[in-house]
């Protein structure tokens, strides 16, 4: 898929006129649309415009891995996504089977004063006071529901401080395997 079927694909995603994105990225929707059909090649300048008026990583136009519109569905879903998961109120948790952190989002972060990077790989174990986490692993295991409530203390990063958080674990299963999500909120 060339660069100009790429901005094609990503514009109609975004369900945008060729002519709102051309303002959107100060060039001509003539030019626009000779991107769009191959007739030119336009600078990186130019690229980075269409980019930012798209919203998505100039990079993207050059990966050849997305090479679909199908891909390019996916990376703009998975992208919205991405925004509403880190925008959402409460702090989210994924964690494979065993407890192991996958992911989490940016209010997990503000509200436990830890860094992402710091958390992704990490057993939840390591965050929950010590003499709690056989209680939790328990529920967990025993959980045939696929959902508990439960409130937990938890140590927020900068002095250790041990911190109650009121803690909505679910059990997801795909077709191949299992996840725990935690919807977290701190109690008052």
């Amino acid at each position: 898929m060339k660069i100009g079927e790429k901005i094609k694909a990503m514009r109609l995603n975004k369900q945008l006129k060729q002519i709102d994105l051309a303002k959107k990225a100060h060039i001509s929707n003539t030019y626009l649309s000779d991107i769009e059909l191959g007739r030119v090649n336009p600078s990186l300048q130019t690229l980075e415009k269409i980019s930012t008026a798209l919203e998505v990583d100039s990079k993207l136009l050059f990966d050849k891995k997305i090479d679909s519109e199908t891909d390019i569905e996916q990376y703009m879903n998975y992208k919205k996504f991405m925004f509403f998961f880190n925008h959402i109120q409460e702090g989210i948790i994924v964690m494979d089977i065993s407890g192991n952190i996958l992911e989490v989002n940016a209010k997990f972060c503000e509200m436990t004063g830890f860094v992402k990077k710091n958390l992704i790989g990490n057993s939840l174990k390591k965050y929950i006071c010590p003499m709690n986490y056989w209680k939790v692993r328990d529920l967990v295991y025993k959980n045939y529901h696929n959902k508990i409530i439960f409130e937990e203390e938890l140590y927020k990063k900068e002095d250790k401080e041990v911190v109650c958080f009121r803690i909505n674990l679910q059990k997801i299963k795909s077709s191949s395997e299992e996840y725990l999500i935690a919807f977290v909120e701190k109690q008052l």
